[in-house]
């Protein structure tokens, strides 16, 4: 496969999964704010994020990294799939007896809230469920067949909505265990179907240890984003009461659950795009900045809607979600820089650097939740529950340009190289931003909220996609050629 063709297939790769991810998004979005404008609370919102914000530790401990051991190495056999099959049941079972026995009775204990321990026992069925389609799963990342596999992930936020919409006038906050069951359900029915992989009676822990000791660097620093990525949800609920961390949760969802998703995009398609051309640095570094800006327009393009329009949106869930306002505009500074960091972990993986990703991790494990912690402290007062967001925008950018130096100087791109490839995006984003606010503005006295919540969106949105076409040249011809094939060689003529 030439260098052409393999970034078109890169290309296609990143349309079928973030079409799919836009879908599933929108899908996500609407199915949320029913349950939170008709049948959660702030409060109970608060209860399952304690004990739901533990949950995607919990996953990637159950797989340590093996998956992705098999994408980043190639010629599997029967007795290397088989090993890295048994090994994750393993591990999953033994994190269900964590849970049972260790996790759920102290944060059900400390919180003083039975549910959180009782809700996190629940879960531990998609756990044990999900080693079905890990294995064939990662065959399929491997191979780029990402075609089949957005369909999949599609399928399976659709199954995990309908659960949720059905179960939630129910059984109230229990609806979030029935959706990721259902999720797991169809994910595992469809990845089988597509890439049917059942494991041996085999072990083979020789042919399996490089890809375990891979694993064992990736996962780690996996774990740790998700601790200093969610201890911020313990810390506002230790601080600051229930009620709060409902509507903190609620800003997150709108401020940073657009670099989450994007993130699982990009790392679902940048880690084989970076396995794969490891050995060509020019490619290497191209595709590191193209996937970096990709990263930070996507978001961007989402929060340029949210932040001018945050107050009306939550108001049209409830007025009792339209203090977490304030919250969602702080919370997407840091979403911007969450967006082009997700870019960095699986260059470094892919290259085979992963302890170069550990060693950030673990940096940011600590001083995060330290800087949480601080603010809460010093700042709680004055700013309530809004002074763990702060906390995001005065600490994460420490963390970020730690990890930006190991890309970079991986990749011998100049700091000034990459900023300006970035601060311009940054530009069309503010003044998209500052569009939108200024829209709102002038229809403030409008009473309808949807009214003024499309004015701000609309604006901002108008601008931004303006600024992209007169000064990135992004259009969808420029689109469509990225996603072309090379045109083949001319047959030889017959004479």
């Amino acid at each position: 496969m030439s260098e052409r063709e393999e970034q078109v297939r890169v290309n296609q790769s990143l349309a079928w999964v973030g079409t799919a991810t836009a879908l599933m998004g929108v899908g996500d979005v609407a199915t949320k704010a029913v349950l939170l404008a008709i049948w959660i609370t702030p409060e109970e919102y608060g209860v399952a994020t304690l004990a739901l914000a533990a949950i995607p530790i919990l996953d990637l401990a159950t797989e340590l990294g093996l998956p992705g051991a098999l994408v980043q190495q190639g010629d599997h056999t029967p007795a290397r799939l088989s090993t890295v099959f048994w090994l994750n049941l393993l591990l999953s079972l033994t994190i269900v007896a964590a849970i049972f026995f260790v996790v759920a009775p102290l944060l059900a204990s400390h919180y003083q809230a039975p549910i959180v321990g009782w809700m996190l026992q629940a879960h531990c069925v998609k756990l044990l469920l999900q080693n079905l389609y890990m294995v064939p799963g990662a065959l399929m990342i491997r191979e780029l067949r990402f075609r089949e596999f957005s369909l999949i992930r599609f399928l399976a936020s659709v199954a995990e909505n309908v659960a949720l919409l059905v179960a939630a006038p129910l059984v109230g906050i229990w609806c979030f265990i029935a959706g990721a069951i259902g999720r797991t359900l169809v994910t595992t029915a469809g990845v089988q179907y597509f890439q049917p992989w059942l494991p041996r009676l085999l072990f083979d822990w020789a042919a399996t240890r490089e890809a375990v000791l891979f694993g064992l660097k990736t996962s780690f620093s996996r774990i740790l984003f998700f601790v200093y990525t969610g201890l911020d949800f313990y810390i506002v609920g230790h601080f600051f009461g229930r009620t709060a961390l409902g509507l903190y949760k609620a800003a997150a969802d709108l401020a940073l659950d657009p670099a989450r998703i994007i993130s699982t995009v990009v790392v679902s398609v940048a880690f084989p795009a970076f396995s794969r051309a490891r050995g060509r640095p020019a490619v290497l570094a191209e595709q590191f900045l193209k996937l970096s800006r990709l990263s930070f327009i996507v978001v961007a393009g989402f929060l340029v809607i949210v932040v001018p329009a945050a107050p009306d949106l939550l108001l049209l869930l409830d007025a009792q979600w339209v203090g977490a306002a304030v919250a969602v505009r702080v919370l997407a500074i840091a979403a911007l820089l969450r967006a082009l960091s997700a870019v960095v972990p699986p260059l470094l993986d892919g290259v085979g650097r992963p302890s170069l990703t550990l060693t950030y991790m673990a940096v940011a494990a600590v001083t995060m939740p330290l800087w949480f912690a601080i603010a809460a402290v010093l700042l709680g007062d004055r700013l309530g529950y809004a002074s763990v967001a702060w906390a995001w925008v005065i600490g994460y950018p420490i963390a970020f340009w730690v990890l930006l130096r190991f890309a970079l100087r991986h990749l011998e791109i100049g700091a000034g190289r990459y900023a300006a490839a970035m601060l311009r995006l940054a530009l069309w984003t503010g003044l998209a931003i500052a569009a939108g606010t200024v829209a709102r503005a002038l229809v403030a006295g409008v009473e309808l909220p949807v009214v003024r919540a499309l004015a701000a969106a609309g604006a901002a949105m108008a601008t931004f996609v303006a600024l992209l076409v007169v000064a990135e040249g992004i259009t969808p011809r420029s689109l469509s050629a990225a996603l072309k094939p090379p045109p083949r060689d001319a047959e030889p003529a017959i004479e």
